[in-house]
């Protein structure tokens, strides 16, 4: 296999940034809600790992910036067995921009040879053990990511959160209980700062919806989870027969942000 055949699949085969332009993300209630890319990249320890966030860091996110993708959320487990995991969210704005991104990356010069390391890799010398991925699609009453106002803060965390429900109807009735029940409505009245919501459309766990929440710090979320608990308004939702028994199972994840993450 010559060179440039090589580059072509290892591109491929890492799928990272797509084609477009750079767009405005503000909230607009009149444009298709995005969709979302979570990635978990297993990662070996030492010096594959220092290796493989560099090229994160020096080639994939400036790439992934090029073609439109903006903010770049990049994330590493808090606490847990999962400490040599990277997590990445990719935002996208139609399926096109998904199927697309192969091509992208294929074809960017500035890609291929800022990640040669990496890309070069042989299979006596892998980047990564393996990636998982999760396609999303933005919940309808809150279409688009969102950056906290205190998203420079150095020791902010994130929590991403993973509800599975029994049937397609009842993971349709939870979302629903965050849209036309108001959840995302109280999170935002009692200053949870919610990144995103999206429902599982490729992956596992399904049927499942995901989404993340920023805090200052581990004690501003453990407060802000006792507050929205308390709160009369989610006593009078989570007892609504209408979304009773939707979730058969939850699971969450304490991430904190790399230094280059934009998110």
């Amino acid at each position: 296999m010559n060179r440039r055949s090589f580059l072509t699949i290892s591109a491929s085969s890492l799928a990272l940034p797509v084609l477009g332009s750079a767009r405005d993300r503000k909230f607009d209630a009149t444009r298709s809600p995005e969709l979302y890319e979570w990635r978990q990249y297993q990662i070996l320890p030492g010096a594959g790992k220092k290796r493989f966030e560099t090229f994160i860091k020096d080639a994939a996110l400036p790439a992934w910036n090029r073609f439109g993708i903006s903010p770049v959320g990049v994330f590493k487990p808090v606490i847990g067995s999962d400490s040599l995991n990277l997590y990445i969210l990719l935002v996208h704005n139609s399926i096109h921009s998904v199927m697309s991104l192969e091509n992208a990356l294929a074809n960017d010069a500035e890609y291929l040879s800022a990640g040669q390391d990496i890309l070069q890799s042989g299979v006596d010398n892998p980047a990564i053990l393996q990636m998982n991925s999760w396609l999303l699609t933005a919940f309808s009453h809150y279409p688009r990511v969102q950056k906290p106002a205190f998203h420079q803060l150095t020791d902010r965390i994130y929590e991403l959160r993973i509800y599975k429900s029994p049937t397609e109807m009842a993971l349709d009735r939870k979302i629903a209980m965050f849209n036309q029940g108001s959840t995302i409505d109280l999170f935002q009245k009692l200053n949870l700062h919610a990144i995103f919501y999206g429902k599982t459309v490729i992956g596992h766990q399904q049927p499942s919806l995901i989404y993340m929440m920023a805090f200052r710090n581990l004690e501003d979320r453990e407060a802000s989870w006792k507050r929205f608990g308390r709160s009369s308004e989610w006593e009078l939702l989570r007892k609504d027969d209408r979304f009773i028994d939707s979730v058969s199972s939850t699971s969450k994840l304490i991430l904190c942000p790399t230094e280059y993450s934009q998110i």
